[in-house]
């Protein structure tokens, strides 16, 4: 399984309207192989974060390319997104299979 993680830094005199027009366009964005999108604002609980995360799991990196090709997806970053953000980072990794080994919390390190 493949887990897509985005933080986000709003422009200055981003709105809560503006940050839930985004939530909400994202959370409606499906695609085959796709299996939990889960997004928020920071709730400030540390000095220097980011403004919002977004995680997505998918079944492999065949569902994440369609993901990152879907049309809605790109309206979605081009119609929103694009206006509100400042800067962003992201990473895709591959979860572990946990089951029955519980040493397995963390992906292998590529070096």
């Amino acid at each position: 399984m493949i887990r897509s993680v985005i933080a986000t830094e709003f422009k200055a005199g981003t709105s809560p309207a503006q940050v839930r027009e985004l939530m909400d366009a994202m959370a409606g964005v499906r695609v085959p192989g796709m299996r939990r999108l889960v997004c928020g604002p920071d709730l400030g609980l540390r000095e220097g974060n980011w403004d919002y995360a977004l995680t997505v799991d998918f079944d492999d990196s065949e569902a994440y390319k369609a993901y990152d090709m879907d049309p809605e997806h790109n309206r979605i970053r081009r119609e929103i997104a694009a206006e509100i953000t400042k800067s962003s980072v992201r990473v895709q990794f591959e979860l572990p299979d946990t089951q029955g080994d519980p040493s397995a919390s963390r992906g292998s390190l590529r070096g």
